[in-house]
């Protein structure tokens, strides 16, 4: 098993050409943060320089603002590893191995600026900008380093590929004006950002193809490889996936560039699934902010893990796991990047639609009884899960909206967040209609597009409050 040897020398980042604070080009008019991101990747290590541009759209003043450094969870020792102790030889094939995120200074409008590294794992970057008031602006720069981990999670490298998420500092998600510094957790995604415009250069060994969540913009090869350029607006985050070994195909769906990089063939086979659905989804709630949609497989412990634009996929499913993961994947851009909400917190909603979503494709496409056979299995599991854990301990937490921490398995998180969250979208299905759940659902992504819901807007666009509340409280019986 051979690893990714060092192609090139690291290049001086004070070499490249960028303007980190040229933000005038931005936007105004959405007043969304901006983060230019210029990256040379070498050698297990991607050293970088991101400038961030904040724009306080919220009734409070800032004195710092706090990014999230997802890659020190992959620390050794890490109080708030990615993966539990039981997966651990799993999520690392090639022997234990670490990764973290490195800052070597901090800027605010251009000078030197203070700065505090804090968490169990070192995992935020707190940065004392001074008083930032409401609708005024302020541009910070970091410089960093990420070393990557020899395994296949979301951050690594395996014999195939490099999985780059969780790479750089990314602002935490703000909310009721506070920003929410979520410790990563060994399943489910502490993730939580707000939209944000990226413009993005990434410079490489020129044998390598790039999945990326951003629409290409320019390619320049140099002695020193190739220089890849990206922008991805109104993106909750930005990843790649790098290979050797990619076998690439894309189409165009009106204003929609769809890219498949497949690691095992029959690729326009499966470029031909995902057009289809996104066409569907499409239809049937709207269409997501970006101009391309990429999914690469690669080696990777789950089935899979959605980006702003990008979609990672297991090279080891068999076929109808890989419809399933694509399918639940390519729905999160509507339910995660189009409208988005605390993953961390209520996870519920943004799996749960997505599994919803799958279900209505698959009642589509593959008829009737395909799609029951998705809503029997998760009765099953979660029947299963709740005589369980009634047996062994008296009673099952039932309750739905709760943070990461609080579930005590992953057993118990996925029949939570997945199968009762799938049957409370289903059942309301059921009880008002399906063109009229479609209907509202469209609702729902309309009037919170580019923004973060709760239960309140779920209540508020598909009504039936009592029906989600009973779910959510736990109160219902399945």
């Amino acid at each position: 098993m051979t690893f990714l040897k060092k192609f090139f020398t690291v290049i001086t980042l004070s070499a490249i050409c960028f303007s980190l604070f040229f933000f005038s080009s931005c936007n105004s008019k959405k007043r969304h943060p901006s983060y230019r991101i210029d990256l040379v990747y070498s050698n297990g290590e991607i050293c970088g320089k991101l400038g961030y541009k904040f724009v306080n759209s919220y009734n409070n003043v800032f004195n710092s603002l706090i990014f999230s450094l997802r890659a020190n969870a992959y620390k050794e020792g890490a109080n708030h590893p990615p993966v539990s102790p039981s997966n651990t030889v799993k999520a690392y094939p090639y022997g234990q191995s670490f990764g973290e995120c490195q800052i070597y200074g901090v800027k605010v409008e251009g000078q030197t600026a203070d700065y505090e590294i804090f968490g169990d794992d070192g995992e935020f970057l707190k940065i004392y900008t001074g008083e930032i008031y409401e609708n005024q602006s302020k541009e910070v720069e970091i410089e960093f380093k990420t070393v990557i981990p020899k395994s296949i999670l979301r951050l690594g490298e395996t014999d195939q590929t490099v999985n780059l998420g969780d790479f750089f500092p990314i602002l935490c998600g703000i909310e009721n004006g506070s920003f929410q510094t979520l410790t990563y957790h060994p399943f489910g995604d502490s993730l939580f950002s707000q939209v944000a415009d990226y413009t993005v250069n990434l410079t490489l060994p020129s044998q390598f193809s790039v999945a990326s969540s951003g629409s290409p913009t320019k390619t320049q090869i140099t002695e020193h490889g190739t220089t890849y350029s990206y922008e991805l607006n109104s993106g909750r985050d930005f990843a790649f996936v790098i290979s050797k070994n990619f076998e690439i195909r894309s189409v165009i769906i009106e204003d929609l560039t769809v890219n498949y990089y497949s690691l095992g063939g029959d690729c326009e086979q499966k470029l031909s699934l995902a057009k289809d659905c996104l066409q569907f989804f499409t239809k049937t709630f709207g269409s997501i902010p970006y101009k391309s949609v990429s999914i690469a497989e690669t080696p990777f412990i789950n089935g899979g893990m959605e980006y702003s634009g990008l979609c990672m996929l297991s090279n080891c499913l068999s076929e109808e796991d890989f419809k399933y993961s694509l399918y639940h994947e390519l729905a999160h851009q509507w339910w995660y990047g189009g409208v988005g909400n605390n993953q961390f917190s209520c996870a519920y909603i943004d799996e749960g639609l997505a599994e919803y979503s799958t279900y209505l494709y698959l009642l589509e496409k593959e008829g009737e009884s395909v799609a029951n056979t998705m809503i029997d299995n998760a009765k099953c599991a979660y029947k299963s899960f709740f005589d369980i854990n009634s047996l062994l301990s008296g009673s099952a937490n039932t309750t739905m909206n709760r943070t990461l921490s609080e579930f005590s398995s992953e057993y118990e998180y996925i029949n939570i967040a997945y199968n009762k969250s799938l049957l409370a979208f289903y059942n309301y299905g059921v009880t008002v209609g399906k063109n009229k759940a479609v209907k509202n659902l469209k609702k729902l992504y309309k009037d919170n597009y580019l923004g973060e819901i709760g239960l309140g807007e779920i209540i508020t666009a598909l009504g039936h409050g009592e029906h989600f509340k009973s779910f959510v409280e736990g109160k219902v019986i399945i």
